[in-house]
């Protein structure tokens, strides 16, 4: 382009102008598709379950989204001046089309830090959460009895039940006894009619994960008054594989409701 008569200052100053309103425009032009993008943020990621080995993450698809929106997930790592670099870690060539995803072959009782983010030629839409990480820790899988629910509300003499089972699998047979923490309650298992102070319960390598019902009584008493008592369950060793004697008791909380009223007795004294 020629750059006209004048001066060689007035036309070097021209030349200047002109480079400048190129480099504004260009600046305009990058920042559109930027702008439209950092508009699309995921604002709902979180963990939707985890075991002792893994962790399943997800999200919500935003409406800013395209149809064909695919996304990233990362485990972000601490780099330098307190900034976060962030690996790919999913999908084939490191993006999915699903709002969920599975880490597996994980240790129990460690923390792992997830982000995510919508996938685009330009990886200019923000992470979630911004500037920071979801931080996920695995469970435990030390041996554990576990009860559902972990505490019931009972009323005297209406039977109530409640489920017991193991947390993994045993090398071999498991014996849970349920003993109850009071003598007001009675405890009975399916198929029988009268109840008593402990029950036994089996489980092996193929049934631990199976839920055994117990159920449970609060008999009557002389006073008006509510309480709160318990079931113990302990590993009967004697009758348990090695790798399952140190799981710890656990309590079924029973806050038992009276069936009685309280009343005032007004009696006459004598003068």
């Amino acid at each position: 382009m020629a750059d006209g008569g004048g001066s060689p200052g007035r036309r070097a100053g021209r030349r200047v102008v002109r480079l400048l309103a190129l480099a504004v425009l260009a600046a305009a032009c990058s920042a559109v598709p930027r702008a439209a993008e950092a508009q699309c943020r995921i604002t709902s990621f979180g963990e939707s379950s985890k075991t002792h080995n893994s962790i399943t993450l997800t999200w919500s698809r935003p409406a800013c989204a395209g149809s064909n929106v695919r996304y990233r997930v990362v485990e972000p790592v601490p780099s330098l001046f307190g900034l976060l670099a962030y690996p790919d870690a999913s999908g084939t060539n490191g993006t999915i089309t699903a709002t969920t995803w599975t880490k597996t072959g994980l240790t129990p009782r460690t923390t792992y830090y997830f982000a995510v983010r919508i996938d685009s030629p330009g990886n200019n839409n923000p992470w979630t959460p911004s500037n920071s990480r979801l931080a996920v820790t695995t469970n435990s899988h030390d041996p554990a009895i576990v009860l559902n629910p972990t505490e019931r509300g009972i009323f005297e003499e209406i039977p109530q039940t409640y489920t017991v089972r193991l947390n993994k699998a045993p090398s071999g047979n498991v014996r849970v006894r349920a003993s109850r923490d009071s003598a007001a309650i009675g405890i009975r298992l399916p198929g029988e009619t009268t109840y008593g102070a402990t029950r036994d319960l089996n489980f092996t390598a193929s049934t631990w994960n199976t839920a055994q019902t117990v159920h449970v009584l609060a008999g009557d008493d002389a006073d008006a008054a509510d309480g709160v008592t318990g079931i113990t369950h302990s590993i009967r060793q004697a009758n348990t594989v090695a790798d399952f004697d140190g799981a710890p008791n656990v309590t079924l909380r029973l806050i038992v409701t009276d069936n009685d009223t309280a009343a005032i007795v007004v009696s006459r004294s004598a003068a």
